[in-house]
Protein backbone atom coordinates (compact mmCIF):
# COMPACT_ATOMS: atom_id res chain seq x y z
CA UNK A 1 0.00 0.00 0.00
CA UNK A 2 2.55 2.34 1.06
CA UNK A 3 4.31 1.67 -2.57
CA UNK A 4 1.69 2.64 -4.41
CA UNK A 5 0.43 6.07 -2.46
CA UNK A 6 4.29 6.65 -3.38
CA UNK A 7 3.69 6.08 -6.95
CA UNK A 8 0.87 7.76 -7.51
CA UNK A 9 1.94 10.96 -5.43
CA UNK A 10 4.83 11.00 -8.20
CA UNK A 11 2.59 10.17 -11.02
CA UNK A 12 0.32 13.23 -9.34
CA UNK A 13 3.86 15.38 -8.91
CA UNK A 14 4.79 14.90 -12.52
CA UNK A 15 1.41 15.90 -13.81
CA UNK A 16 1.50 18.87 -12.10
CA UNK A 17 4.54 20.01 -13.59
CA UNK A 18 3.47 18.54 -16.90
CA UNK A 19 0.40 21.13 -16.38
CA UNK A 20 2.55 24.06 -15.04
CA UNK A 21 4.67 23.46 -18.47
CA UNK A 22 2.12 23.46 -20.65
CA UNK A 23 0.67 26.22 -19.20
CA UNK A 24 3.74 28.23 -19.52
CA UNK A 25 4.02 27.04 -23.39
CA UNK A 26 0.58 28.08 -23.86
CA UNK A 27 1.30 31.59 -22.82
CA UNK A 28 4.33 31.85 -24.75
CA UNK A 29 2.21 30.34 -27.92
CA UNK A 30 -0.53 32.97 -27.20
CA UNK A 31 1.78 35.90 -27.09
CA UNK A 32 3.35 35.17 -30.25
CA UNK A 33 0.14 34.99 -31.96
CA UNK A 34 -0.97 38.01 -29.98
CA UNK A 35 2.55 39.70 -31.69
CA UNK A 36 1.78 38.36 -35.25
CA UNK A 37 -1.67 39.88 -34.92
CA UNK A 38 -0.43 43.43 -34.50
CA UNK A 39 2.04 43.54 -37.16
CA UNK A 40 -0.56 42.05 -39.55
CA UNK A 41 -2.95 45.25 -38.44
CA UNK A 42 0.64 47.33 -38.51
CA UNK A 43 0.65 46.52 -42.32
CA UNK A 44 -2.96 46.74 -43.12
CA UNK A 45 -2.67 50.23 -41.75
Amino acid sequence: MKVENTLLSQQQNNLVSEKADLVKKNEVAKDQINSILERIKNIES
